[in-house]
């Protein structure tokens, strides 16, 4: 190969690089290489601008893609950034138990209406006698004021026949009440009264009080519940 041939191979290659670093370098190399022989260096100058020419091909590689990164490409949808919502746990689903007893609680029962007082009274200027049970609290259970054609009551519990003075009878019943916790009054009234004849506990069993009114002549009342203290109050015609 020629010297000229030489040089016109360096000067094709160097025309090639883009990206030179520095923009004095390619003017300088070339007005090296356009220098007439007699004033470029000895032979071994042609090897050492290729060595030269080289290293700065390999520098500008480096520049422009550093070595250890890939040359990433995206393809269909970008990943999230790292400032996206994480993706949520599943929650797990349920352990069924095979051996183990559940219990599930229903509604809490009905606090008892506790009895504190029971009274009798005669109002004949305002034409009726008068039974009263009181409560402690401001609750009652159901209550149920039934009249009937004779004064024979049944007792709860045990299940006897008791005849009240009187021919007829008013029957008093009341659901969810206790009358053998807070109450320490008389359990039977017998009273010559003009409607009124006798009051008597029937029963205060399981949650039930129950009591008997024999009365004159047939049971004409009216019921009504009173506050502060809560009771019942039932007014007896006196016919």
């Amino acid at each position: 190969m020629s010297k000229e041939s030489f040089r016109r191979d360096i000067r094709r290659a160097f025309d090639e690089i883009t990206g030179s670093p520095s923009p004095s370098l390619g003017d300088k190399v070339r007005s090296r290489l356009d220098e007439p022989v007699e004033q470029r260096a000895p032979m071994w100058a042609p090897a050492l601008a290729a060595a030269l020419i080289a290293v700065i091909v390999i520098g500008v590689l480096i520049v422009v893609r550093p070595f250890g990164r890939p040359n990433i490409g995206v393809v269909g949808n970008p990943s999230p950034s790292a400032s996206a919502s994480p993706i949520p746990t599943p929650t797990p689903t349920p352990k069924y138990e095979c051996t183990v007893l559940t219990r599930v609680a229903g509604p809490a029962a009905p606090p008892l209406a506790f009895i504190t007082a029971v009274r009798v009274g005669s109002h004949p200027d305002q034409g009726y006698d008068q039974v009263t049970i009181e409560f402690k609290d401001t609750v009652h259970g159901t209550i149920t004021v039934e009249p009937q054609a004779n004064s024979t009551f049944i007792q709860d519990g045990s299940g006897a026949s008791i005849k009240l003075a009187g021919t007829y009878g008013l029957r008093i019943k009341i659901t969810g009440a206790d009358e053998h916790t807070d109450y320490s009054g008389a359990t039977d009234y017998k009273k010559d009264f003009p409607q009124l004849k006798e009051a008597r506990l029937m029963g205060d069993f399981e949650g039930v009080v129950t009591w008997g009114v024999g009365t004159a002549s047939p049971a004409c009342y009216r019921a009504e519940m009173l506050e502060n203290p809560t009771r019942l109050v039932i007014y007896l015609q006196i016919q």
